[in-house]
């Protein structure tokens, strides 16, 4: 993974929230980063123009801060990701609830620790099944390429032959096409 720098951090589009003050809290306005924090990203001024100029000089001193401190910041959030919560309600048999508190308790963490840990493993294990295979496609085409070309220099293919069968009809208890073409 590279390491994200000041600029790029500055060169995201975070969306920022605008909001007009009231008389009793200064007049003016404000503006901030709602994802990263309001308290923290923000700018006041008595314009719009204002506003935005002193949270960009907020975002520049907080980025820095957060890079100095190895502190990785999340992306904007696009449109679509709004809305998603990152919470959802479940309901689940008694005994699958028991049994997952039962592991939760096991690897010393909460019930909501240990039920998003199986959920990303799930979902991540899934990409790097697919990865996998198609490695390992790439691998075993490559073999069988050089197969065929060490076949192509045999004067006698009978015992080569033999032992490419044994080869394809592995090839084909893993789902790999190639091994038909040989």
């Amino acid at each position: 993974m590279t390491k994200k720098t000041l600029n790029y951090y500055l060169n995201q589009r975070y969306p920022i929230q605008l909001i007009q003050l009231t008389d009793n809290d200064g007049g003016g306005w404000n503006a901030s980063i709602p994802q990263l924090g309001s308290y923290t990203f923000q700018g006041d001024g008595d314009t719009i123009e204002t506003a935005l100029e002193n949270l960009d000089a907020a975002k520049r001193e907080f980025f820095q801060l957060a890079i100095d401190r190895g502190i990785e910041l999340p992306d904007p959030i696009s449109e679509n990701e709004e809305n998603y919560s990152g919470k959802f309600v479940v309901r689940v048999p008694k005994n699958l609830h028991r049994s997952l508190s039962e592991a939760a308790t096991e690897n010393e963490c909460s019930l909501n620790q240990y039920v998003v840990s199986l959920l990303s493993s799930g979902v991540t294990s899934k990409y790097f099944k697919a990865a996998a295979d198609k490695w390992q496609q790439e691998v075993l085409h490559q073999m069988l390429q050089e197969i065929t070309h060490v076949r192509s220099l045999l004067p006698h293919r009978h015992d080569f032959d033999r032992s490419l069968v044994d080869f394809q009809s592995h090839s084909r208890e893993i789902n790999y096409p190639y091994a038909r073409a040989i």
